[in-house]
């Protein structure tokens, strides 16, 4: 089996599927690929994913979360069906806006939380990228002539709010990345028109501040 994965950022999940797939040949591929160890079965390639690969045939291509990656859907999902075999698995999870609370009463009004995904919004839609398209991709796949497509909403807490066990522990796991991103995220923010940097600054620290304080008690989370 030969696995493609898209993005593959660290290489955590193209190293995990190692372990799980000894036998499969796995190439990962991203602008700044991983540099540590890996098993001899896995290569890790630097490439730009929106231009043409120089990768050969797969049973099974992974892209996850590359929303804030992909500027051209139609042209990325075109190539995944040039690179995959017949019969051959395309998975791409995706992380869809806005942000979201369970608690009906919280809005933008009271969460900084939920204005942070807002401005975020617009500063991804001003560099280009469509932070919705993940419900649009199984129209355009079914365009390209894929079949059996399914297409599946996931609620992600953030925290350790969820119902399950996996729920709990991917939610700490999102809400300690979360507050790694957030900080970094101002030269982001500030594609926004008429945002001032330190509206910026504000909106930001009253975020990180919020999700810390907040994330069990209102439930944030996101869809996939």
């Amino acid at each position: 089996m030969s696995i493609l994965d898209l993005g593959c950022g660290t290489g955590t999940w193209a190293i995990e599927m190692a372990r799980e797939y000894p036998l499969a040949q796995i190439t990962g591929i991203d602008l700044n690929p991983p540099t540590t160890p890996a098993p001899p079965h896995v290569t890790f390639l630097k490439a730009d994913i929106e231009q043409p690969w120089v990768v050969g045939q797969f049973d099974f291509i992974h892209g996850r979360m590359l929303v804030s990656a992909v500027t051209d859907w139609p042209s990325l999902l075109k190539r995944c069906s040039e690179h995959l075999n017949p019969g051959g698995l395309l998975e791409l999870p995706a992380l869809s806006y806005p942000f979201h609370s369970e608690d009906p009463e919280v809005d933008q009004a009271s969460s900084p939380f939920l204005r942070y995904g807002e401005v975020s919004e617009k500063a991804w839609k001003a560099t280009g990228h469509d932070m919705y398209s993940g419900p649009k991709l199984a129209s355009q796949l079914q365009e390209l002539g894929f079949q059996k497509i399914v297409n599946k909403d996931y609620k992600w807490p953030i925290g350790s709010w969820g119902s399950t066990n996996r729920e709990r522990q991917g939610g700490a796991l999102l809400l300690e990345d979360f507050k790694m991103f957030c900080p970094a995220s101002g030269r982001l923010l500030a594609h926004v028109p008429d945002i001032t940097n330190e509206a910026v600054e504000q909106l930001v620290e009253e975020t990180l501040e919020d999700v810390t304080r907040n994330c069990e008690k209102n439930k944030y989370y996101f869809t996939l």
